[in-house]
């Protein structure tokens, strides 16, 4: 199971969310946090806040530098990265609770829904397993005396046989703007998007679930949002019909087309 309840480190404070008239910002209380006053209808309001911080670890307890770390309250979302020492923060969040979902090339992702009331203390740790990805049996028969970058296959299939897939470099990835790589694919006549239970969104192929290859190598039974982070690719590989699926990314026990998704 990916998810699990738990009490993020809570700052507490207190401010003003939503409201048209003009706020006054004043110190409050011995314990020196903040609050303010907001003119509503005539009447003051107050909304507390907490500040979420919390360090994304290994299973060796190493800091995880650069995993993204989303929360979801409602339909309000927001996204962070941790830090190199693995840490994260949210501020000015209104106290209650939340789901966290955590990721990171490498790693199985993490869904936490939090009580973000605990007092100060010792920011959690959020441990992140490492993914282990099934490599098929290799047999080399021969070793090339110059370098093949592994973008090679990517950009050869790009030009000649563009007609029979979506490709997407990583400049256009970065100019897309998007957080979670499945929005990518929103608009492609065959793919649909659903929401989902354990990290961003599931990913379907006419109704089919594709198989998804990460360098090469098949990744079974992950979703792509579980996967990398746009941030991390190079370029990704979209095929929505088998029958238009190069031979080497093509599941005969899955065939319902193929994401081929390439690491930077």
């Amino acid at each position: 199971m990916f998810a699990r309840t738990v009490r993020l480190l809570a700052l507490g404070a207190l401010a003003a969310f939503g409201a048209p008239a003009v706020a006054r910002a004043q110190q409050g209380g011995s314990g020196g946090g903040k609050a303010a006053a907001v003119q509503v209808a005539g009447q003051p309001r107050v909304v507390p806040v907490v500040h979420l911080q919390g360090i994304v670890v290994d299973d060796a307890q190493h800091g995880v530098p650069r995993a993204e770390v989303f929360w979801e309250r409602g339909d309000r979302e927001t996204a962070t990265r941790t830090d190199s020492s693995g840490r994260f923060s949210f501020g000015a969040t209104g106290a209650g609770s939340y789901r966290i979902s955590v990721r990171r090339m490498g790693f199985q992702p993490r869904v936490l829904f939090v009580d973000a009331t605990a007092p100060a203390g010792e920011p959690p740790r959020i441990v992140l397993a490492a993914m282990p990805l099934g490599m098929e049996e290799i047999h080399v028969i021969a070793q090339s005396d110059a370098y093949a970058g592994k973008l090679d296959g990517f950009y050869d299939r790009k030009t000649k046989a563009k007609r029979y897939g979506q490709f997407y470099e990583e400049s256009e990835i970065e100019r897309s703007g998007v957080w979670r790589l499945s929005e990518l694919l929103r608009g492609i006549p065959g793919v649909s998007l659903q929401p989902s239970r354990r990290m961003g969104n599931v990913v379907r192929f006419r109704g089919c679930e594709p198989m998804i290859y990460l360098d090469g190598v098949r990744a079974p039974r992950v979703e792509l949002d579980e996967l990398i982070a746009p941030s991390d690719v190079a370029g990704i590989e979209v095929y929505v019909s088998p029958a238009n699926t190069p031979a080497q990314f093509r599941d005969l026990m899955q065939p319902c087309g193929s994401i081929v998704v390439w690491a930077k």
